[in-house]
């Protein structure tokens, strides 16, 4: 149930429940999120861990938000990240950070230098670009 919980997610091309492409857990339809939303009596379902391209995305009529907060994601993905503040009257609202330059790049090189140790035939390099940073960009407001 765990992994489940944590691995699962929304493909707004089916309805229930059928096997995801990594051989874990599942991808789940917006009924799914509808009838839980309803058996459990709560209004937004809040999850993480999954890639979306402006920091935060909206699923099953905003019944589930999904939000990630690494910009420029392992320095593949072009995204955003955002971070979900909810006010005592459960007003929710979005901070948007947009990466300002391509985020750290590291790569692994083999080392020249005879002097290092036989175990550790590479050296990892790490480059910053210019520009460093985040620019928040936008705040949303919702429900």
């Amino acid at each position: 149930m765990g992994i489940d919980l944590l691995w699962a997610d929304p493909e707004n091309w089916i309805k229930g429940w059928q096997q995801n492409t990594r051989g874990v857990s599942y991808i789940f339809g917006q009924d799914v999120v509808v009838n839980a939303c309803t058996k459990l009596n709560i209004d937004l379902v809040a999850r993480a861990h999954q890639v979306v391209q402006d920091g935060y995305e909206f699923f099953a009529n905003r019944r589930l938000v999904t939000i990630f907060s690494a910009p420029h994601y392992c320095g593949q993905f072009d995204n955003a990240a955002a971070t979900m503040t909810v006010t005592g009257d459960l007003t929710c609202s979005f901070a948007v950070y947009r990466p300002t330059a391509k985020a750290v790049r590291v790569s692994l090189q083999k080392n020249a230098n005879k002097n290092q140790p036989r175990s550790d035939p590479y050296v990892k390099i790490v480059s910053l670009s210019e520009g460093k940073g985040l620019v928040k960009q936008r705040r949303k407001s919702w429900y």
